[in-house]
């Protein structure tokens, strides 16, 4: 049982008390991990997931099949980097799960053809 103590609770809040509540960790197997570097973005599809990255020279995005990318050693991750400032905004498209559009603070969008087999 968890008791959630009344100091602890933001002012005017009640204490709470909850039952019944059972955690287990994920396996790291399972775990999404894109290395050094921190993501200021995260997109998936129903085949991939896009992460635009922060710091480098440039705007990078990490891109990675749904099966791939939680592995360790980046295989089947691409890179994408054409932008010349830091990835502001990523989307896929909703109609074709190989298109990806980015935006920059170099003020311009790049659309992305993503190919089944990352390289």
């Amino acid at each position: 049982m968890l008791n959630l103590l009344e100091e602890d609770c933001p002012s005017g809040s009640r204490a709470a008390t909850f039952r019944h509540i059972f955690g287990q960790s994920t396996a790291r197997g399972e775990w999404f991990d894109w290395g050094a570097g921190h993501g200021s973005c995260l997109v998936a599809n129903p085949k991939f997931i896009a992460v635009a990255l922060e710091g480098g020279a440039g705007g990078q995005i990490l891109v990675g099949t749904l099966e791939d990318f939680g592995k360790h050693g980046r295989v089947g991750l691409a890179w994408l980097q054409d932008h010349t400032n830091a990835v502001t905004d990523i989307k896929w498209n909703g109609f074709n799960d190989n298109v990806l559009a980015s935006g920059s603070a170099d003020c311009s969008v790049r659309i992305w053809h993503v190919t089944d087999q990352l390289k």
